[in-house]
């Protein structure tokens, strides 16, 4: 299930024929928490783990991928990751889910253009070494989210002037982000630049001016399989030194379908390094980097067993190549938006929170004075297209809005539970990044 556009402050309540809530889908990854209480209820439409645990303020965020019902990918953002690894706050669904394709993209090497540097294959015969070139360009991100709590991820610094890439999933709907310089403990207000809903890369700027230390980018193209790797990134949202792990490269361009574990905010990234170093919830938008310490890939997601342990480690690990984020990163450095990369800290909202439906994204939730409210699109509508651009599927239409600015005029079309068709004309409102 989609939140389209949807303020998380301000949600109707589900009609009377709403699926019953089940249990939350928050995961805790932080120290080992005591015992845990019943399970609470869950707020309607979200249906995520079966065992639930109290987290830390800032939670890593994670995304989770699921090959059948046995294995988790957790994104390592504190908080989101295949499982995406954000760490999030108990009052946000935290981790996200992904399913691995019944087909994986054969491996080969992977396309991009050339980096600041060509990484080597040998074994990293001084970890701690590599790790000491690039500790000074990684930051610790923790972002205030817009539906309470907060969460937690990794960054790379890539300008002396403060731009930081990291992933999406990282800062999804902040309202604020604090940026922590591990090397010097120095804290300092940051804003998103832009970001990219379908490759799961933002670009953050640090507020305040200043020279920073950045990391060496690498030639993600000249990556082979077997090659030496060392991930470093927020492990657990600590807020301390980067955590440092190792392994090889195990498989390349592959894909992996994420969402979090309400079903909402499905994405298929693809082109993906696979690699074996442990990596942990908070490690999403850290560095994964060749034995000369350059930057060959961002840490995204991972695979646990189930995905239910207090502290996610995997040895099944997902990286984005630097040279397709860095494709992204200049598109939002343009300042020109396009169909996938947005330009701006703000997304635009329709109002309504939607699933699958049948030929388009069925309305589920309305958010009372949304655009959508004024236009007169119900529960059980059936959007089928948005200023032109059919829309299939719920991510469609998310797609499809986060595409436009926030104050733009778009026509959305929608048939109601009677059969009626309709056709209006809407501005959309703004919110927090998708």
């Amino acid at each position: 299930m989609q939140s389209d556009g949807l303020d998380p402050n301000t949600t109707s309540p589900p009609s009377s024929g709403a699926a019953p809530a089940g249990p939350p889908a928050n995961a805790w990854y932080g120290a080992v928490p005591p015992p845990p209480p019943p399970p609470p209820p869950l707020p309607w439409g979200f249906a995520g783990e079966t065992s639930w645990q109290p987290s830390p303020p800032h939670r890593a965020r994670s995304r989770r991928v699921v090959a059948g019902a046995l294995a988790g990918l957790f994104a390592v953002g504190v908080g989101a990751g295949v499982t995406a690894a954000r760490v999030t706050s108990p009052s946000t669904p935290s981790s996200t889910t992904a399913l691995i394709p019944s087909v994986t993209v054969p491996g080969g090497s992977i396309g991009g253009d050339t980096g600041n540097a060509t990484p080597s294959t040998g074994v990293p015969s001084d970890t701690s070494g590599v790790a000491a070139k690039v500790t000074p360009g990684i930051v610790n991100i923790n972002v205030t989210l817009s539906s309470g709590g907060g969460a937690a991820g990794t960054g790379m610094v890539i300008t002396s002037t403060g731009e930081v890439l990291t992933n999406n999933h990282v800062i999804d709907g902040e309202t604020s982000i604090q940026v922590q310089v591990p090397s010097t403990g120095t804290i300092y207000s940051a804003h998103v630049v832009g970001y990219s809903l379908t490759q799961d890369v933002a670009l953050v700027q640090i507020d305040g001016g200043g020279t920073f230390h950045t990391v060496s980018l690498g030639n993600s193209s000249t990556v082979a399989r077997g090659q030496s790797v060392v991930a470093l990134g927020n492990a657990l949202g600590r807020n301390t030194t980067p955590a440092v792990t190792t392994g090889i490269v195990t498989n390349l361009n592959q894909t992996i379908t994420a969402s979090d574990q309400s079903g909402a905010d499905v994405e298929t990234v693809s082109g993906l390094i696979q690699v074996s170093a442990p990596i942990q919830p908070g490690d999403s938008g850290g560095p994964l980097v060749d034995s000369s310490a350059a930057v060959i890939g961002m840490d995204t997601a991972a695979q646990s067993a189930g995905g239910r342990s207090s502290q996610q480690t995997s040895t099944v690990a997902y990286a984005i190549p630097i040279n397709k984020a860095m494709t992204v990163v200049r598109q939002i450095q343009s300042g020109h938006s396009t169909s996938t990369v947005h330009v701006g800290s703000t997304r635009a909202l329709l109002g309504v929170q939607s699933q699958d439906g049948k030929g388009g994204a069925q309305v589920v939730i309305v958010q009372g004075g949304s655009p959508a409210a004024g236009a007169g699109i119900t529960v059980g509508s059936l959007i089928t297209s948005l200023d032109g651009t059919a829309v299939s599927s719920s991510s469609a239409l998310r797609n499809t809005i986060v595409a436009h600015d926030p104050g733009s005029s778009v026509s959305v079309s929608w048939t109601d539970t009677a059969g009626a068709s309709h056709t209006a004309t809407v501005t959309l409102t703004s919110g927090p990044p998708a």
